[in-house]
């Protein structure tokens, strides 16, 4: 080794064994460390510990596939939350019974006499299309819906989802909005005709049993100045014989 290398490395020129490790200044690696003398390679560890450490990143075709399986269960776990999450929101809106179609393409429940708030189940990949038809002329395109029908009567409603492919699935609830209910206008005009009968009739009741009561008063006065009449008559019949005898 040249004096201007050892100059370079700081090691002594003289001794070949700057740090006494058994090794010459040439052949060690550390020249000034006794404690080695090897230079220590770490790259051909780097590949062993990350296999170890992160081992799905050397096994592409499985953990891609495996990957791909968590990503759609994870997309039918989301799209379960969420119609579980618009099942109970419709729920907790109207306070009403939740109604599912024969198919469970959808919800719907009553908010009142003839009105209906309907909510589709299907997930927005799964059409490209949808329809509402509630069979009174009215239609509606919209997910979540609340619809009032004209009348009294029997409805079908349906739901019309098309795919990508074209492909139509329908799916169609029979609802019956009966005549009796109180928020029936008729019914409230009935009611309110009965209500004014029976207070005429309860009027007309009280007013005939106070007459009859009077009347019987009445009955029973008169009787009584007859009574009296009939004694005064009497009373005087009697003074009148006293005095002629």
């Amino acid at each position: 080794m040249s004096d201007s290398v050892e100059d370079e490395l700081g090691t002594d020129p003289i001794d070949s064994d700057t740090d006494n490790d058994g090794y010459s200044d040439a052949d060690d690696k550390y020249p000034l460390d006794s404690s080695k003398h090897e230079e220590v390679v770490v790259l051909d560890l780097i590949p062993v510990l990350v296999q170890e450490v992160i081992p799905e990143l050397f096994n592409d075709d499985q953990d891609s596939g495996n990957g791909a399986d968590q990503i759609e269960e994870e997309s039918e776990l989301q799209a379960q939350d969420q119609d579980l999450e618009s099942q109970t929101a419709l729920e907790r809106s109207s306070g009403s019974v939740l109604h599912v179609s024969p198919n469970a393409s959808f919800v719907y429940t009553r908010e009142n006499w003839k009105t209906y708030a309907f909510q589709s189940l299907a997930h927005l990949s799964t059409y490209s299309v949808l329809s509402w038809d509630f069979s009174d002329g009215s239609l509606s395109s919209l997910e979540s819906v609340s619809h009032e029908f004209p009348s009294y009567g029997t409805y079908q409603v349906t739901l019309r989802l098309t795919d990508e492919q074209g492909v139509i699935h329908e799916d169609i609830q029979e609802l019956t909005i009966s005549f009796f209910h109180l928020s029936n206008p008729f019914v409230q005009i009935i009611l309110g005709l009965l209500m004014v009968l029976l207070i005429v009739s309860i009027f007309t009741t009280v007013r005939t049993r106070v007459g009859k009561e009077a009347g019987n008063k009445e009955e029973i006065r008169n009787e009584v100045m007859e009574v009296k009449a009939v004694k005064k008559i009497k009373s005087v019949a009697k003074k009148k014989t006293k005095t002629k005898k």
